[in-house]
């Protein structure tokens, strides 16, 4: 029964690691959606602000320069959110992963060809912070980061064609902009600091293995 129960523990490491294929899924659709209507915010707005914050599209239809620092505002807010979900799954299954690994140890620590089975470093001690997010979480947590300074340099080219045109450029407008300035910095040091929380959690859980006695084979 013992035996059985350990078999189970390994086999639902498996199934929990396929589960969360769908996961995935969802987060990939919601990054395409908020991009979509980023995407047609800055496609459809002018070079110039708006004198008053409630008027956000001007009579021709465009959008004001408001419209996309508020876009912009809630992609990078959301892109946080959705790096923090991929630190948080992908470093919790890592963390699962002690689990498989000391069932491995128990039964395989005197098997010769242990380590020719499996590849190298294929086990969960002593992972950086570039590479402790496991599977495809870590790539997307990348690809995150990637879109978040893209959409900064495309609203930041937007800005400045104001400069260039000599639009006028209202000092309220002006205000807008390092009030989300501030605001993504703040987001981005808020999401770093997650990020060390869990990186910090997946630390305590390799330092309470090491010390029942499962290291690496």
């Amino acid at each position: 029964m013992k035996d059985k129960l350990l078999s189970h523990l390994h086999e639902q490491y498996a199934v929990n690691n396929n589960a969360n294929l769908s996961g995935i899924i969802t987060i990939i659709i919601s990054t395409i959606v908020v991009l979509g209507g980023y995407g047609y915010v800055y496609l459809h707005t002018g070079c110039d602000f708006s004198d008053c914050f409630k008027y956000l599209v001007a009579e021709n239809g465009c959008f004001y320069l408001d419209a996309l620092l508020l876009a912009q505002f809630a992609v990078h807010l959301i892109l946080c959110f959705l790096i923090a979900l991929c630190a948080y799954q992908g470093i919790a299954q890592r963390k699962e992963q002690f689990i498989t690994y000391a069932i491995r140890a128990k039964y395989w620590k005197n098997d010769p060809g242990y380590k020719e089975l499996l590849p190298n470093n294929y086990h969960p001690y002593n992972k950086k912070r570039k590479n402790v997010v496991q599977g495809m979480y870590g790539e997307l947590i990348k690809i995150f980061m990637i879109l978040q300074i893209m959409v900064i340099i495309l609203t930041s080219l937007k800005l400045l064609s104001n400069i260039n045109l000599n639009v006028d450029c209202y000092g309220l407008g002006m205000v807008e902009f390092f009030l989300m300035l501030i605001f993504i910095i703040i987001m981005s040091c808020c999401t770093c600091r997650y990020f060390e929380n869990q990186y910090d959690s997946y630390k305590d859980r390799q330092h309470e293995y090491e010390t029942k006695g499962y290291t690496i084979l």
